[in-house]
């Protein structure tokens, strides 16, 4: 039976194919009795085997927990004659991988803002004792919401995210003998198959802001094997190279891809408060530097006027 022909779980007609996950098919639904519009992701025929349908059933368990405007909603988990599926909310707009191919760097102003979405999602995640392992452009998506400037984030894909409440941390790496993760976005320890906690997303969280400020990656990617060693060094291409304008937040960087656990930013939170301090600083000497040239270029009875 096809899946167009058939209803997911007796309820969710398949309109069209949406993407392509790293388990399975996202299809664009429709609530056969409502007539709302819903994604629903099936584990892909192929990679149906027990380690990772208990993968895919374990990111329903882990969205379905997290209540976050900045995480995507699942509304339903079920299995049918052709497999296990999750029914999402539908989401219009991009993911951050298409933003940045068709914008090139984000402002200041956007990329804080989005950074800043990211990090309330992992704090969410953090307090109830999930780490995300993958923060990575193409699992942030950018949607429209009426009333807002800016784009509203949602962090997708749960897919390889660990619970480290009851001490299952350690095992971060491999699963399977294959790396679970993304090179260029994997942590240090998780390279190495060591323990992991929040610092490992705070790591991740690093290398979007760069690449959101860049449009580039803070590791050349080329060489898979240079890379992972470049990443377990810390040795990132400094900010400065790609952009001069941003030689200040080198510091922010320094620490934020910080191969030693202790060196980096504790928490997501701490990240956030450097980065808006950053921010905040820059945007007030500019506002200085505009205000002494206007200054400077006023005609001098107008400065007597106002002296």
């Amino acid at each position: 039976m096809s899946d167009t022909a058939s209803l997911v779980g007796g309820k969710y007609r398949l309109i069209r194919p949406l993407a392509q996950g790293g388990m399975g098919k996202i299809w664009v639904a429709r609530h056969a009795e409502l007539g709302t519009e819903v994604a629903v992701k099936r584990l892909a025929f192929e990679a149906s085997d027990l380690d990772l349908g208990a993968r895919f059933r374990r990111e329903a368990m882990t969205l379905a927990q997290l209540k976050s405007r900045h995480i995507v909603h699942v509304y339903d988990l079920g299995q049918d004659e052709e497999g296990p599926y999750i029914v999402m909310e539908l989401l219009a707009g991009e993911d951050l991988s298409q933003f940045i191919e068709r914008t090139g760097p984000a402002s200041g102003e956007l990329a804080f803002s989005i950074l800043e979405q990211v990090g309330k999602a992992l704090i969410v995640a953090h307090s109830a004792g999930i780490i995300h392992r993958d923060i990575k452009p193409s699992n942030v998506f950018l949607t429209r919401e009426a009333g807002e400037d800016q784009p509203v984030v949602k962090v997708l894909d749960f897919g390889i995210a660990k619970r480290i409440a009851f001490g299952d941390g350690n095992d971060s790496l491999t699963e399977s003998g294959h790396i679970i993760g993304s090179p260029g976005y994997m942590s240090p320890e998780q390279i190495r198959g060591k323990t992991i906690d929040e610092r490992s997303d705070v790591w991740g969280l690093t290398a979007l802001y760069y690449e959101l400020l860049t449009g580039e990656t803070a590791f050349d990617l080329e060489h898979r094997g240079d890379a992972l060693f470049n990443i377990c060094q810390g040795a990132f291409i400094p900010i400065e190279e790609r952009r001069s304008d941003l030689a200040f937040m080198a510091p922010l960087f320094r620490r934020g891809f910080a191969p030693n656990l202790e060196d980096r930013f504790q928490t997501v939170q701490a990240l956030l408060h450097a980065a808006r301090e950053l921010v905040k600083h820059e945007l007030s000497m500019s506002r200085n530097a505009g205000l002494m040239a206007g200054e400077a270029g006023a005609p001098a009875a107008h400065r007597a006027a106002g002296a």
